[in-house]
């Protein structure tokens, strides 16, 4: 997670910092599965990664049933997590082959800002 931060950390004005406790954050991250109350329920494995909520929401949330990894295999948990900061900080999707905003997971890209 600190790599996803970092990536839009060194290329925006935004800085982030670790915080223990959900009634001081601007962001808040979770795992969940199914309907979790949000409006958005995900769907089990292989569908739905994650979703987030844009400015000034700031939730993120990553569906438990998928197999997040650190490396090339399965779905790259810093990948995925990048991409929804972005849009927690506002971004929406950009229908661009390869792009971090892409909707659709483009996989682990080797030498990414993220990697």
């Amino acid at each position: 997670m600190q790599k996803a931060f970092k990536y839009w950390s060194d290329i925006s004005s935004f800085r982030f910092e670790e915080v223990l406790s959900n009634k001081n954050s601007d962001l808040v991250i979770e795992f969940t599965k199914q309907d979790h109350k949000d409006g958005y329920p995900f769907d089990g494995k292989g569908g739905d990664l994650a979703h987030a909520f844009f400015p000034s929401d700031g939730r993120i949330h990553f569906d438990s049933d998928e197999f997040f990894t650190i490396n090339k295999t399965d779905y790259n948990l810093r990948m995925v997590a990048a991409h929804e900061i972005g849009h927690v900080l506002g971004i929406d999707h950009i229908f661009e082959p390869g792009s971090l905003m892409n909707p659709y997971y483009n996989g682990y890209i080797d030498g990414s800002p993220i990697t």
